[in-house]
């Protein structure tokens, strides 16, 4: 998934200047006044002056660095290649000395114990089609979308849950001076443990609430990917039972964006397939790449073969392509046309590769060394098992 980064020199509060940016085909202008760059110090009114109490070898490593814990602000537009949605954020990046504070935070808080089955990013081994796969069968879905997330977040409901599961005073300071601090004092974006904050934090205030809920009902799956939550059932998802849910989420102190909420019905004629955080799902459970990541795909190996590109950049996408539609499993004419291209590609790839003939002879030497090692078992009889097993003939 390609990002990039614009970096952007502003004054608080911004203004727009000069910097065009295409977006669906369309020229947007976004601008931004001069001035000095933008710096995100202090953070946290409450923890502004607290000490360190967390000192020794990491306070001599931030004075050998000799600067100033700081974050860069800057503009961030994020496509998603797969759903094809262009956004433009506020985001932060940590110079090395924060850098560094949040690799000391992320180690403290990898070692919490915390159960949060509901959560599929910010996991080891998570994945957005993780979060799409848990509703396969389900015919009613309810996606809602939380509007500015880490801007809700509050420093002190946060220290709290902290507090609750273990986690020791000095890094609950360090997480309140080092990692709040954006325009309406919430979590940094962009911040080495923000999502891991976050998932906390939502698992605490959305998640058990809304699991209790759905344990009364019952038959509901439910997953969160960061900001966006998906609500499935084989049964219709009614009105009450949806202001319920809103309920629990103002109760959290968050807001949902009514231009993302969807309620989808697989079995509607004007429906058959859900699309999902860029992904297509429909009744039958299969998982489906949109067309436009197909043309995408089509181009990027057709630039490859010209070279006008790096090939890796095909196979990285490419490999998002097969996370959703695994080899051996039942795909779409355009999506067989496009796994054939690939592998045609790569063959070719193969084939122009000049140390390509000293592989296959060294591979081929080294099979050879391997059939001679191998020892024979015809002198002990018949041998109708595996390698090594020895089974007598029968005597009658």
């Amino acid at each position: 998934m390609a990002r990039r980064c614009v970096p952007v020199v502003a004054s608080t509060p911004m203004c727009l200047d000069s910097c065009s940016l295409l977006t669906s085909g369309r020229s947007t202008q976004y601008s931004y006044s001069s001035g000095s760059p933008r710096l995100i110090t202090g953070f946290y009114d409450l923890g502004a002056n607290m000490p360190l109490h967390n000192t020794g070898q990491l306070e001599l490593e931030l004075e050998a660095l000799m600067e100033e814990p700081l974050f860069h602000s800057f503009i961030h537009k994020d496509v998603n290649r797969l759903s094809g949605n262009v956004k433009f954020r506020r985001v932060s990046a940590p110079n090395k000395a924060m850098r560094k504070i949040h690799l000391q935070i992320r180690a403290a808080l990898s070692r919490l114990d915390v159960e949060m089955p509901y959560v599929t990013a910010g996991l080891r081994k998570s994945k957005v089609v993780n979060h799409v796969k848990a509703h396969r069968g389900n015919q009613y879905l309810c996606c809602y979308d939380l509007k500015a997330a880490y801007d809700h977040v509050r420093p002190e409901a946060m220290a709290d849950i902290l507090r609750q599961h273990g986690l020791p005073e000095s890094d609950i300071e360090l997480v309140a001076r080092y990692c709040f601090g954006n325009e309406s004092g919430g979590l940094v974006t962009g911040g080495l443990v923000s999502v891991q904050l976050f998932n906390l934090y939502a698992n605490e205030v959305i998640d058990q609430p809304l699991a209790t809920l759905f344990a009364e009902r019952g038959g509901i799956t439910y997953t969160r990917y960061i900001d966006d939550l998906i609500i499935s059932s084989g049964a219709p998802i009614g009105r009450r039972f949806r202001r319920s849910i809103l309920q629990i989420i103002r109760a959290a102190g968050f807001e949902i964006k009514p231009a993302k909420t969807q309620l989808i019905d697989l079995a509607a004629e004007h429906s058959q397939m859900a699309v999902l955080n860029g992904i297509g799902l429909d009744l039958n459970g299969e998982l489906h790449v949109r067309p436009h990541y197909r043309e995408l795909l089509y181009r990027l190996i057709k630039r490859a073969q010209a070279g006008e590109i790096d090939p890796s950049v095909v196979h990285g996408c490419m490999g998002a392509f097969y996370v959703i539609k695994p080899r051996g499993q039942q795909m779409t004419p355009g999506e067989r046309k496009l796994d054939r291209a690939y592998r045609w590609y790569v063959n070719q790839q193969r084939r122009a590769d000049p140390g390509r003939p000293e592989r296959r002879r060294r591979k081929q030497q080294q099979y050879r060394a391997r059939r001679r090692l191998k020892p024979s078992y015809k002198r002990h009889g018949r041998r109708s098992g595996p390698v090594g097993t020895y089974r007598p003939r029968p005597t009658f």
